[in-house]
């Protein structure tokens, strides 16, 4: 194994190892100013990772099939719901394009036309994961801070009109890559990449890329949720203060919200803990510090993109842990015992069992109200 410095190459073991992977890693590679060439240390450190990452989407992509199943037969839709599906979606299609790639880096599959198919449809579909979870957080903040516009805005219509948005920039996101990737692999030697490529092309890769896909959607989100917490414990304390005829519904109604803001929140921190590495590492590219050596750099690299997968694969977890009614859906659907037991409890509420229900009816009005702002 030959030594690394900066500037200078590895030597040839598998080109396509690093040009298979994220965006992210390959522009760690053009910053470091190496051809797409590795030593046998880095052969082994991907192929590991290539490993834990098929293990992670195959657990992601099941429990984003779940998500998309409870969300999707849900019989009352909300924008929330709506958004959740969505997200579920594309978490799936992401998991299944890193799932695949990681078997083809693996069988040392080195073909150029699957290397850029299967590269535009991972940023593609991470873009619609990040800025669907950008427009929860953006809605969920505005329901919350402004009630009475999120009632006007927010709805099944218009979430579904966003999506078709957020897909279409995506769209528009990667076609400078797909030129990028067909321009920079035209070239028979591997290490002529970077000539072959225009000033755009390295440009859009090394910056543009990862302002839109990590940094922007980071601070978006974090801004959001900031501003989130800051308008629940304002609600908080007024509606501790505040007493009128229908507490009992007005309480059910804040509960609601405030559990779904929690909900949000949480996925949320789990987004930016898994992005806090690529969004710092890029940082320290764009400020031109060595903190590690070129080996060390592109192995810290490597694990900030399993880290964006992590993200990824996880989000169920928090969906049954954090959001009451997906969990309970989830349960009624999957587990014949709590299926039961909510037969039970309904028979129980019904009028016809002579039994009082559990809780107070709500007026048609104050539904609408309290479900445009808790979102259930």
């Amino acid at each position: 194994m030959s030594t690394v410095t900066l500037g200078t190459a590895f030597n040839v073991t598998n080109s396509s190892q690093i040009v298979f992977s994220s965006s992210f890693v390959f522009a760690v590679v053009k910053h470091l100013g190496l051809c797409v060439m590795l030593t046998e240390y880095l052969t082994w450190a991907l192929r590991i990772n290539d490993i834990v990452q098929v293990v992670i989407s195959l657990l992601g992509i099941v429990g984003g099939a779940l998500s998309l199943v409870v969300t999707s037969l849900r019989k009352n839709r909300s924008s929330l719901s709506v958004q959740v599906a969505l997200m579920s979606l594309y978490d799936v299609i992401f998991l299944t394009v890193v799932l695949i790639s990681a078997i083809l880096k693996l069988a040392d599959v080195t073909d150029d036309a699957v290397i850029s198919v299967f590269q535009v449809l991972r940023q593609l579909s991470l873009w619609c994961v990040t800025y669907t979870l950008v427009d929860i957080s953006i809605e969920r903040c505005l329901s919350i801070a402004t009630p009475f516009l999120a009632r006007k805005l927010f709805g099944v219509g218009f979430t579904l009109k966003k999506a078709g948005a957020v897909f279409g920039a995506g769209m528009a996101f990667t076609v400078p890559f797909v030129i990028d990737l067909i321009f920079g692999f035209s070239t028979e030697n591997e290490c002529e990449v970077d000539r072959s490529l225009s000033v755009y092309g390295v440009v859009y890769t090394l910056y543009t890329v990862h302002i839109l896909l990590y940094l922007l959607p980071f601070a978006v989100i974090l801004v959001a949720n900031a501003v989130l917490v800051r308008a629940l414990m304002q609600v908080g304390k007024h509606n501790g203060r505040a007493t009128n005829a229908n507490s009992t519904a007005a309480a059910k109604s804040d509960a609601s919200a405030k559990q779904l803001s929690i909900f949000v929140v949480g996925v949320s921190v789990w987004y930016g803990a898994c992005m806090f590495a690529p969004s710092s590492l890029f940082l320290v590219r764009l400020a031109r510090l060595e903190l590690f050596e070129p080996k060390t750099d592109i192995v810290v690299a490597i694990v900030a993109d399993t880290l964006v997968v992590l993200s990824a694969a996880a989000n169920f977890l928090f969906y049954f842990l954090l959001w009451r009614h997906f969990r309970h859906t989830f349960l009624t659907m999957f587990c014949r015992k709590c299926r039961s037991a909510d037969l039970k409890h309904e028979h129980a509420s019904s009028p016809y069992s002579g039994t009082k229900p559990s809780s107070e009816p709500v007026s048609a009005g104050n539904k609408t109200a309290s479900t445009a702002v808790s979102g259930e």
